[in-house]
Protein backbone atom coordinates (compact mmCIF):
# COMPACT_ATOMS: atom_id res chain seq x y z
CA UNK A 1 0.00 0.00 0.00
CA UNK A 2 1.10 3.44 -0.42
CA UNK A 3 -0.34 6.77 0.26
CA UNK A 4 -1.48 10.28 -2.03
CA UNK A 5 -1.72 13.65 -1.31
CA UNK A 6 -5.35 14.08 -1.06
CA UNK A 7 -7.61 17.35 -0.07
CA UNK A 8 -4.68 18.05 1.89
CA UNK A 9 -3.71 14.91 3.81
CA UNK A 10 -2.31 11.37 2.81
CA UNK A 11 -5.19 8.64 1.59
CA UNK A 12 -4.11 5.10 0.82
CA UNK A 13 -3.77 3.60 -2.00
CA UNK A 14 -3.83 -0.22 -3.06
CA UNK A 15 -1.09 -1.33 -6.01
CA UNK A 16 -3.08 -2.78 -8.62
CA UNK A 17 -0.66 -5.40 -9.39
CA UNK A 18 -1.89 -7.70 -5.95
CA UNK A 19 -5.28 -6.44 -7.17
CA UNK A 20 -5.15 -8.02 -10.03
CA UNK A 21 -3.96 -10.84 -8.66
CA UNK A 22 -6.17 -11.43 -6.15
CA UNK A 23 -9.04 -11.04 -8.54
CA UNK A 24 -7.34 -13.80 -11.14
CA UNK A 25 -6.91 -16.32 -8.16
CA UNK A 26 -11.05 -15.97 -7.45
CA UNK A 27 -12.03 -16.80 -11.25
CA UNK A 28 -9.43 -19.45 -11.31
CA UNK A 29 -11.71 -21.12 -8.02
CA UNK A 30 -14.76 -19.89 -9.63
CA UNK A 31 -14.28 -21.59 -12.53
CA UNK A 32 -12.87 -24.58 -10.70
CA UNK A 33 -16.19 -25.16 -9.00
CA UNK A 34 -18.54 -24.67 -12.15
CA UNK A 35 -20.95 -27.57 -12.48
CA UNK A 36 -19.97 -29.75 -14.70
CA UNK A 37 -23.26 -29.94 -16.58
CA UNK A 38 -22.42 -26.53 -17.55
CA UNK A 39 -19.28 -27.56 -19.15
CA UNK A 40 -21.10 -30.64 -20.95
CA UNK A 41 -23.84 -29.16 -22.18
CA UNK A 42 -21.44 -25.95 -24.25
CA UNK A 43 -19.15 -29.36 -25.16
CA UNK A 44 -16.58 -26.97 -24.05
CA UNK A 45 -14.12 -29.35 -21.98
CA UNK A 46 -13.92 -33.16 -23.46
CA UNK A 47 -11.00 -35.22 -21.61
CA UNK A 48 -7.29 -35.26 -22.40
CA UNK A 49 -6.57 -37.00 -25.45
CA UNK A 50 -5.66 -41.33 -24.69
CA UNK A 51 -4.50 -42.44 -28.29
CA UNK A 52 -0.77 -41.30 -30.06
CA UNK A 53 -0.38 -42.96 -32.66
CA UNK A 54 2.85 -44.28 -34.06
CA UNK A 55 4.68 -41.85 -36.53
CA UNK A 56 8.36 -40.92 -37.70
CA UNK A 57 10.73 -41.04 -34.92
CA UNK A 58 12.59 -38.22 -33.40
CA UNK A 59 15.32 -37.59 -30.44
CA UNK A 60 15.31 -38.72 -27.82
CA UNK A 61 11.31 -39.48 -26.20
CA UNK A 62 10.31 -40.20 -29.70
CA UNK A 63 12.80 -42.78 -30.49
CA UNK A 64 12.25 -44.12 -27.11
CA UNK A 65 8.22 -44.82 -27.76
CA UNK A 66 8.37 -44.59 -31.20
CA UNK A 67 6.14 -41.76 -31.79
CA UNK A 68 6.66 -38.44 -33.96
CA UNK A 69 7.89 -35.30 -32.40
CA UNK A 70 4.13 -33.24 -33.66
CA UNK A 71 2.52 -35.74 -30.89
CA UNK A 72 3.93 -33.88 -28.45
CA UNK A 73 4.65 -29.83 -30.10
CA UNK A 74 2.85 -28.17 -32.18
CA UNK A 75 5.84 -27.16 -33.70
CA UNK A 76 8.87 -28.18 -32.07
CA UNK A 77 9.99 -26.69 -29.35
CA UNK A 78 6.46 -25.37 -28.76
CA UNK A 79 4.48 -27.93 -26.50
CA UNK A 80 0.89 -28.84 -27.56
CA UNK A 81 -1.91 -30.27 -24.72
CA UNK A 82 -0.84 -33.47 -25.18
CA UNK A 83 3.14 -32.74 -24.84
CA UNK A 84 1.98 -31.08 -21.49
CA UNK A 85 0.38 -34.14 -20.08
CA UNK A 86 3.67 -35.93 -21.10
CA UNK A 87 5.75 -33.41 -19.15
CA UNK A 88 3.53 -33.54 -15.97
CA UNK A 89 3.82 -37.25 -16.39
CA UNK A 90 7.83 -36.97 -15.73
CA UNK A 91 8.58 -37.50 -19.23
CA UNK A 92 6.49 -41.20 -19.75
CA UNK A 93 3.47 -41.96 -21.65
CA UNK A 94 1.76 -43.64 -18.70
CA UNK A 95 2.88 -43.64 -14.85
CA UNK A 96 4.39 -47.23 -13.78
CA UNK A 97 3.68 -48.70 -17.39
CA UNK A 98 7.12 -50.48 -18.92
CA UNK A 99 7.31 -49.16 -22.08
CA UNK A 100 10.26 -48.55 -23.05
CA UNK A 101 12.10 -49.62 -19.97
CA UNK A 102 14.77 -52.04 -19.18
CA UNK A 103 13.90 -54.06 -15.91
CA UNK A 104 16.36 -57.13 -14.11
CA UNK A 105 15.99 -59.65 -11.83
CA UNK A 106 18.39 -57.52 -9.70
CA UNK A 107 15.57 -54.64 -9.33
CA UNK A 108 17.61 -52.18 -11.78
CA UNK A 109 14.91 -50.12 -13.78
CA UNK A 110 16.47 -47.71 -16.54
CA UNK A 111 16.25 -46.55 -19.85
CA UNK A 112 16.54 -49.46 -22.76
CA UNK A 113 18.11 -47.13 -25.25
CA UNK A 114 20.60 -44.18 -23.45
CA UNK A 115 17.80 -41.13 -23.86
CA UNK A 116 20.18 -38.43 -25.15
CA UNK A 117 19.80 -35.72 -28.04
CA UNK A 118 21.72 -33.14 -29.64
CA UNK A 119 20.26 -30.13 -31.57
CA UNK A 120 22.76 -27.72 -34.26
CA UNK A 121 22.04 -24.54 -35.03
CA UNK A 122 23.54 -22.67 -37.96
CA UNK A 123 23.51 -18.81 -38.32
CA UNK A 124 24.63 -17.41 -41.86
CA UNK A 125 23.05 -14.31 -41.64
CA UNK A 126 23.02 -12.22 -38.61
CA UNK A 127 22.52 -8.44 -38.83
CA UNK A 128 21.75 -5.41 -36.55
CA UNK A 129 21.37 -2.33 -37.71
CA UNK A 130 23.82 -0.89 -35.23
CA UNK A 131 26.40 -3.14 -37.08
CA UNK A 132 28.85 -2.44 -40.02
CA UNK A 133 28.83 -5.77 -41.15
CA UNK A 134 26.74 -9.19 -40.93
CA UNK A 135 27.76 -12.34 -38.49
CA UNK A 136 28.48 -14.94 -40.62
CA UNK A 137 28.30 -18.06 -37.98
CA UNK A 138 27.50 -20.89 -39.82
CA UNK A 139 28.11 -23.09 -36.74
CA UNK A 140 26.72 -20.66 -33.77
CA UNK A 141 25.70 -23.48 -30.84
CA UNK A 142 25.59 -27.44 -30.10
CA UNK A 143 23.28 -28.29 -27.60
CA UNK A 144 23.69 -32.07 -25.57
CA UNK A 145 21.34 -33.14 -23.63
CA UNK A 146 20.19 -36.21 -21.33
CA UNK A 147 16.60 -36.35 -20.49
CA UNK A 148 14.08 -39.07 -19.30
CA UNK A 149 11.23 -40.45 -17.62
CA UNK A 150 12.92 -43.46 -16.29
CA UNK A 151 16.14 -43.30 -14.77
CA UNK A 152 14.46 -45.50 -11.93
CA UNK A 153 10.73 -46.32 -11.33
CA UNK A 154 8.81 -42.66 -10.83
CA UNK A 155 12.37 -40.49 -11.22
CA UNK A 156 13.08 -38.16 -14.17
CA UNK A 157 15.99 -36.15 -14.80
CA UNK A 158 17.52 -33.43 -17.45
CA UNK A 159 20.99 -32.03 -17.81
CA UNK A 160 22.16 -29.62 -20.89
CA UNK A 161 25.55 -29.25 -22.09
CA UNK A 162 26.30 -25.87 -24.34
CA UNK A 163 28.78 -24.47 -26.46
CA UNK A 164 28.68 -21.35 -28.29
CA UNK A 165 30.45 -19.06 -30.69
CA UNK A 166 30.00 -16.12 -28.18
CA UNK A 167 32.27 -18.09 -25.36
CA UNK A 168 34.68 -19.62 -28.18
CA UNK A 169 32.76 -23.23 -28.22
CA UNK A 170 33.90 -23.89 -24.54
CA UNK A 171 31.19 -26.19 -23.08
CA UNK A 172 29.06 -25.47 -19.70
CA UNK A 173 26.21 -27.01 -18.14
CA UNK A 174 23.04 -25.24 -18.69
CA UNK A 175 19.67 -25.92 -16.90
CA UNK A 176 19.53 -29.24 -14.69
CA UNK A 177 16.58 -31.16 -13.06
CA UNK A 178 15.67 -34.07 -11.49
CA UNK A 179 12.10 -35.27 -10.40
CA UNK A 180 10.09 -37.19 -8.30
CA UNK A 181 6.59 -38.42 -9.33
CA UNK A 182 4.87 -40.66 -7.12
CA UNK A 183 1.62 -38.98 -8.22
CA UNK A 184 -0.30 -36.78 -10.54
CA UNK A 185 -1.88 -34.48 -7.56
CA UNK A 186 2.17 -33.67 -6.10
CA UNK A 187 5.54 -34.32 -7.68
CA UNK A 188 8.83 -32.66 -6.77
CA UNK A 189 11.70 -30.89 -8.71
CA UNK A 190 15.25 -30.65 -7.63
CA UNK A 191 16.94 -28.45 -10.08
CA UNK A 192 19.41 -25.27 -11.42
CA UNK A 193 17.00 -23.52 -13.42
CA UNK A 194 14.51 -21.05 -13.35
CA UNK A 195 11.07 -21.90 -11.20
CA UNK A 196 8.80 -20.56 -14.13
CA UNK A 197 10.91 -22.63 -17.15
CA UNK A 198 9.52 -25.58 -14.85
CA UNK A 199 6.24 -24.64 -16.26
CA UNK A 200 3.80 -27.31 -18.89
CA UNK A 201 2.52 -23.51 -20.66
CA UNK A 202 6.23 -22.21 -21.51
CA UNK A 203 3.89 -18.59 -21.38
CA UNK A 204 6.14 -17.31 -18.03
CA UNK A 205 9.99 -17.77 -19.55
CA UNK A 206 11.85 -17.77 -22.98
CA UNK A 207 11.98 -21.86 -22.51
CA UNK A 208 10.31 -23.02 -25.47
CA UNK A 209 9.91 -19.85 -27.38
CA UNK A 210 10.08 -20.38 -30.56
CA UNK A 211 12.20 -17.29 -31.30
CA UNK A 212 15.90 -15.95 -31.17
CA UNK A 213 14.42 -13.11 -29.86
CA UNK A 214 13.39 -13.17 -26.30
CA UNK A 215 10.12 -12.27 -24.57
CA UNK A 216 11.91 -9.07 -22.69
CA UNK A 217 9.81 -8.85 -20.06
CA UNK A 218 11.23 -12.08 -18.20
CA UNK A 219 14.90 -10.92 -18.87
CA UNK A 220 14.64 -6.91 -18.96
CA UNK A 221 12.50 -4.31 -16.59
CA UNK A 222 12.78 -5.34 -13.41
CA UNK A 223 15.77 -3.26 -11.54
CA UNK A 224 16.48 -6.61 -9.52
CA UNK A 225 15.60 -10.41 -10.06
CA UNK A 226 14.09 -11.50 -13.36
CA UNK A 227 11.28 -14.32 -13.73
CA UNK A 228 14.37 -16.43 -16.10
CA UNK A 229 17.15 -16.06 -13.95
CA UNK A 230 18.57 -19.79 -13.62
CA UNK A 231 18.89 -20.23 -9.38
CA UNK A 232 18.92 -23.98 -7.06
CA UNK A 233 15.22 -24.62 -6.84
CA UNK A 234 13.19 -27.20 -5.38
CA UNK A 235 9.07 -27.35 -6.54
CA UNK A 236 6.40 -28.97 -5.54
CA UNK A 237 3.83 -29.05 -8.60
CA UNK A 238 0.69 -31.34 -9.57
CA UNK A 239 -2.60 -31.33 -11.15
CA UNK A 240 -6.21 -32.34 -10.38
CA UNK A 241 -9.03 -32.38 -12.63
CA UNK A 242 -12.49 -33.61 -13.61
CA UNK A 243 -14.01 -34.67 -16.70
CA UNK A 244 -16.53 -32.14 -17.92
CA UNK A 245 -14.53 -29.32 -15.55
CA UNK A 246 -11.43 -29.10 -16.86
CA UNK A 247 -7.91 -28.85 -14.74
CA UNK A 248 -6.28 -27.14 -12.04
CA UNK A 249 -2.54 -26.76 -11.89
CA UNK A 250 -0.66 -25.60 -9.20
CA UNK A 251 3.51 -25.12 -8.61
CA UNK A 252 5.25 -23.82 -5.60
CA UNK A 253 8.97 -23.45 -5.25
CA UNK A 254 11.95 -21.86 -2.97
CA UNK A 255 15.15 -20.92 -4.70
CA UNK A 256 18.20 -19.61 -3.20
CA UNK A 257 19.49 -15.91 -4.32
CA UNK A 258 22.34 -16.71 -6.81
CA UNK A 259 23.45 -13.01 -7.40
CA UNK A 260 24.88 -12.43 -4.13
CA UNK A 261 27.95 -9.93 -4.09
CA UNK A 262 28.09 -8.38 -0.54
CA UNK A 263 30.35 -9.41 1.99
CA UNK A 264 29.92 -12.67 3.84
CA UNK A 265 28.28 -14.85 0.59
CA UNK A 266 30.20 -16.33 -1.76
CA UNK A 267 30.55 -13.23 -4.66
CA UNK A 268 28.52 -12.42 -8.39
CA UNK A 269 27.12 -15.63 -9.65
CA UNK A 270 27.25 -18.17 -6.18
CA UNK A 271 26.05 -21.67 -7.24
CA UNK A 272 25.88 -22.85 -4.01
CA UNK A 273 22.69 -21.25 -2.88
CA UNK A 274 23.89 -19.33 0.28
CA UNK A 275 21.56 -16.52 -0.85
CA UNK A 276 18.61 -15.72 0.52
CA UNK A 277 15.60 -17.37 -0.27
CA UNK A 278 13.06 -17.09 -2.50
CA UNK A 279 9.65 -18.08 -2.78
CA UNK A 280 7.05 -18.84 -5.69
CA UNK A 281 3.71 -20.17 -7.01
CA UNK A 282 2.03 -20.49 -9.65
CA UNK A 283 -1.80 -21.72 -10.64
CA UNK A 284 -3.35 -22.29 -13.60
CA UNK A 285 -6.89 -23.14 -15.03
CA UNK A 286 -6.71 -25.21 -18.04
CA UNK A 287 -10.59 -26.21 -19.74
CA UNK A 288 -9.09 -28.90 -21.84
CA UNK A 289 -10.08 -27.69 -24.85
CA UNK A 290 -6.99 -25.37 -25.48
CA UNK A 291 -7.71 -22.91 -23.23
CA UNK A 292 -6.22 -21.22 -19.89
CA UNK A 293 -5.64 -18.88 -17.80
CA UNK A 294 -3.28 -18.70 -14.82
CA UNK A 295 -1.55 -16.58 -12.17
CA UNK A 296 1.87 -16.56 -10.71
CA UNK A 297 3.54 -14.55 -8.13
CA UNK A 298 7.52 -14.19 -6.69
CA UNK A 299 8.75 -13.10 -3.89
CA UNK A 300 12.53 -12.56 -2.39
CA UNK A 301 15.61 -10.46 -1.79
CA UNK A 302 18.32 -9.47 -4.15
CA UNK A 303 21.84 -8.60 -3.63
CA UNK A 304 24.26 -8.63 -0.95
CA UNK A 305 25.34 -8.19 2.71
CA UNK A 306 23.30 -4.87 3.82
CA UNK A 307 24.39 -2.77 0.74
CA UNK A 308 22.26 -2.23 -2.57
CA UNK A 309 19.72 -5.38 -0.78
CA UNK A 310 16.49 -5.35 -3.09
CA UNK A 311 13.09 -6.72 -1.80
CA UNK A 312 11.46 -7.71 -4.90
CA UNK A 313 8.10 -8.93 -5.63
CA UNK A 314 6.62 -10.07 -9.00
CA UNK A 315 3.37 -10.63 -9.58
CA UNK A 316 0.95 -10.95 -12.73
CA UNK A 317 -1.43 -13.33 -14.96
CA UNK A 318 -1.02 -15.39 -17.96
CA UNK A 319 -3.09 -17.06 -20.98
CA UNK A 320 -2.82 -19.57 -23.50
CA UNK A 321 -5.45 -20.21 -26.73
CA UNK A 322 -5.26 -22.90 -29.53
CA UNK A 323 -7.38 -23.50 -31.86
CA UNK A 324 -7.08 -25.56 -35.08
CA UNK A 325 -3.17 -24.79 -35.64
CA UNK A 326 -3.26 -21.14 -34.11
CA UNK A 327 -1.27 -20.74 -30.60
CA UNK A 328 -1.64 -17.45 -28.69
CA UNK A 329 0.21 -16.69 -25.55
CA UNK A 330 0.44 -13.53 -23.09
CA UNK A 331 1.52 -12.32 -20.16
CA UNK A 332 1.64 -8.83 -17.69
CA UNK A 333 3.90 -8.67 -14.96
CA UNK A 334 3.91 -5.84 -12.63
CA UNK A 335 7.47 -5.38 -10.69
CA UNK A 336 7.89 -3.98 -7.71
CA UNK A 337 11.14 -3.18 -5.66
CA UNK A 338 12.43 -1.26 -2.68
CA UNK A 339 16.50 -0.78 -2.07
CA UNK A 340 16.44 -1.37 1.76
CA UNK A 341 19.75 0.53 2.29
CA UNK A 342 17.97 3.61 0.99
CA UNK A 343 14.55 2.84 1.19
CA UNK A 344 14.18 3.64 -2.75
CA UNK A 345 11.07 1.84 -4.52
CA UNK A 346 10.50 1.32 -8.19
CA UNK A 347 7.37 -0.33 -9.81
CA UNK A 348 7.47 -1.22 -13.25
CA UNK A 349 5.17 -3.52 -15.58
CA UNK A 350 5.80 -5.23 -18.64
CA UNK A 351 4.15 -7.71 -21.36
CA UNK A 352 4.09 -9.67 -24.31
CA UNK A 353 1.51 -10.86 -26.78
CA UNK A 354 2.51 -14.02 -28.95
CA UNK A 355 0.77 -15.37 -32.34
CA UNK A 356 1.75 -18.08 -34.46
CA UNK A 357 -0.04 -20.80 -36.92
CA UNK A 358 1.08 -24.11 -37.87
CA UNK A 359 0.01 -24.89 -41.44
CA UNK A 360 0.23 -29.02 -41.62
CA UNK A 361 0.35 -31.58 -43.90
CA UNK A 362 -0.19 -35.44 -42.72
CA UNK A 363 -0.52 -33.42 -38.84
CA UNK A 364 3.59 -32.79 -39.53
CA UNK A 365 4.13 -28.65 -39.10
CA UNK A 366 5.79 -27.48 -42.84
CA UNK A 367 5.18 -23.80 -42.53
CA UNK A 368 4.63 -21.30 -39.56
CA UNK A 369 4.64 -17.54 -39.27
CA UNK A 370 4.29 -16.02 -36.14
CA UNK A 371 4.62 -12.54 -34.82
CA UNK A 372 5.46 -11.24 -30.78
CA UNK A 373 4.81 -7.75 -29.28
CA UNK A 374 6.76 -6.57 -26.39
CA UNK A 375 6.48 -4.08 -24.14
CA UNK A 376 7.97 -3.05 -20.66
CA UNK A 377 8.94 -0.13 -18.28
CA UNK A 378 12.13 0.67 -16.60
CA UNK A 379 13.09 3.68 -13.74
CA UNK A 380 9.77 3.60 -11.83
CA UNK A 381 7.87 3.92 -15.20
CA UNK A 382 9.90 6.72 -16.20
CA UNK A 383 10.98 4.79 -19.52
CA UNK A 384 8.90 2.74 -21.63
CA UNK A 385 10.63 -0.31 -24.53
CA UNK A 386 8.89 -1.93 -27.23
CA UNK A 387 9.96 -4.46 -29.81
CA UNK A 388 8.16 -6.49 -32.53
CA UNK A 389 9.70 -9.90 -33.45
CA UNK A 390 8.07 -11.54 -37.03
CA UNK A 391 9.17 -14.77 -37.55
CA UNK A 392 8.80 -17.24 -40.40
CA UNK A 393 9.74 -21.00 -40.18
CA UNK A 394 9.98 -24.06 -42.23
CA UNK A 395 10.49 -27.78 -41.29
CA UNK A 396 11.86 -29.70 -44.23
CA UNK A 397 11.30 -32.56 -41.24
CA UNK A 398 9.74 -32.70 -37.68
CA UNK A 399 13.73 -31.97 -36.49
CA UNK A 400 15.09 -29.89 -39.49
CA UNK A 401 13.55 -26.47 -39.60
CA UNK A 402 15.04 -22.77 -40.38
CA UNK A 403 13.50 -19.62 -40.43
CA UNK A 404 13.82 -16.13 -41.13
CA UNK A 405 13.65 -13.52 -38.25
CA UNK A 406 13.23 -9.77 -37.97
CA UNK A 407 12.93 -7.78 -34.83
CA UNK A 408 12.56 -4.19 -34.26
CA UNK A 409 12.29 -1.64 -31.97
CA UNK A 410 9.18 0.23 -31.73
CA UNK A 411 8.93 2.80 -28.75
CA UNK A 412 12.20 3.76 -26.67
CA UNK A 413 12.21 6.55 -24.59
CA UNK A 414 15.28 7.98 -23.17
CA UNK A 415 16.08 8.90 -19.07
CA UNK A 416 14.80 12.15 -18.09
CA UNK A 417 16.83 15.11 -19.40
CA UNK A 418 18.62 12.93 -21.98
CA UNK A 419 18.30 12.34 -25.74
CA UNK A 420 16.13 9.78 -26.86
CA UNK A 421 18.34 6.82 -27.86
CA UNK A 422 18.10 5.60 -31.58
CA UNK A 423 16.06 2.00 -31.87
CA UNK A 424 17.41 -0.71 -33.82
CA UNK A 425 16.54 -3.63 -35.61
CA UNK A 426 18.02 -6.99 -36.63
CA UNK A 427 17.35 -9.61 -39.37
CA UNK A 428 18.64 -13.17 -39.06
CA UNK A 429 18.56 -16.60 -40.75
CA UNK A 430 19.33 -19.70 -38.95
CA UNK A 431 18.90 -23.74 -39.45
CA UNK A 432 18.11 -25.72 -36.49
CA UNK A 433 19.04 -29.66 -36.68
CA UNK A 434 17.85 -32.06 -33.60
CA UNK A 435 18.98 -35.67 -33.81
Amino acid sequence: MVRVWIGGKYMPRMRRGPIIVGLALAALFSSWVVPPLYQKALHLCPVRPGHMPVAQAVPPYARKYGISCSQCHTAFPALNDYGREFKLNGYVREREKKEGVLETKDGLWTEKSFPWGAVVKSRPYDKKQTDREFKLRPLHELELFVAGGDAARKYSYFMEVESEDENGYSPKFGELQLGYHPSRYANILLANRSFFAMDPYQTLANMGQLTVSKRQVFTKGQASSALDDMKQAIAVFGEASKEGIGSLYYAAGVSADMNESGAGDKGAGDKEGEGPKDLSFRLAYDCLKGGMLGTFASFGHEGGGAVDKIKYSRVGVDALAELAGLTARTALVYSFDKNLSTNDRENNRGAYAELFYAFKKDDRPIWVPLIRQDWYQTNDGRRQFASLTAQLSHYFLENVRTFVEYTADTVQTGAPGTARPGKNHRWLAQLELGF
